[in-house]
């Protein structure tokens, strides 16, 4: 699908919805806008803070966007009554988030490492499920691959799912939220990519190495493969993929 849309201004980040046309942008200004596919602004009243935006992100297949903002605000427009719904859990700076499979859950972890779990409701409200202050620094989030198979009595989903530490430590909490050691690369992992029909997850690090791995029900993760890259095709491929 694609849309030649003309619009003004000066804008930072810019995220395209996966399912339906339209464009979330932020300005220079700290302002979000919500674009329809002619470049028209949808959302009737500003988005707007005393803080700049670090991320913007769209629901699977909702019209929620997240929006995380520099002072540690998590954000989420939503369309059915076209408002912000917010939550001030975190004091600093969001350095990673993640969606799970169905955009039901989300995590995010500040600049301080302290994680977060949330449940977005079927408006857009977002409510914390668990919160810690993780002794060890994380780069990167990824829900696990299999946690949309089992299920509670109460139909809801079980929660699992890694973390790529600065340390070289990829560690994965359970359903209990127990952090365990799934596998180590001795390096700061700098992205975490799932390729769930295959069974494998890719992790890159600082010293320029992908790893492959399959993954295991009790999270632990078995190396499959390792390359190094060559330093100028390094950049445009870890760009690529951690997209």
């Amino acid at each position: 699908m694609y849309f030649d849309v003309d619009v003004s201004g000066e804008y930072i980040l810019s995220t395209w919805h996966p399912r339906y046309a339209i464009l979330a942008v932020t300005k220079n200004d700290g302002s979000v806008e919500i674009l329809n596919d002619e470049g028209i602004r949808i959302n009737k009243e500003t988005i707007q803070k005393d803080s700049s935006v670090s991320f913007i992100s769209w629901h699977a297949t909702k019209k929620f966007l997240l929006i995380t903002w520099v002072n540690g605000t998590v954000s989420i427009w939503n369309d059915y009554d076209n408002v912000l719904k917010e939550e001030t859990v975190h004091k600093n700076r969001i350095k990673c988030y993640k969606w799970s499979p169905n955009s039901n859950r989300l995590i995010t972890i500040d600049a301080d490492n302290k994680l977060v779990l949330w449940k977005v409701d079927r408006r857009g409200r977002i409510f914390s499920l668990y919160q810690n202050n993780l002794k060890v620094d994380v780069n990167q989030c990824m829900f696990h691959p299999l946690m949309n198979v089992r299920k509670t009595r109460d139909n809801e989903e079980t929660i699992a799912f890694f973390l790529g530490g600065n340390n070289g430590i990829i560690y994965y909490v359970n359903e209990k939220f127990q952090l365990i050691e799934s596998t180590n690369v001795y390096k700061s992992v700098l992205s975490l990519k799932l390729f769930e029909k295959q069974g494998i997850i890719l992790a890159i690090t600082e010293d320029m190495s992908l790893y492959e791995f399959e993954f295991r029900k009790d999270g632990k993760l078995f190396q499959i493969a390792k390359v190094r890259f060559i330093i100028f095709i390094y950049k445009s491929f870890i760009n690529d993929i951690m997209i």
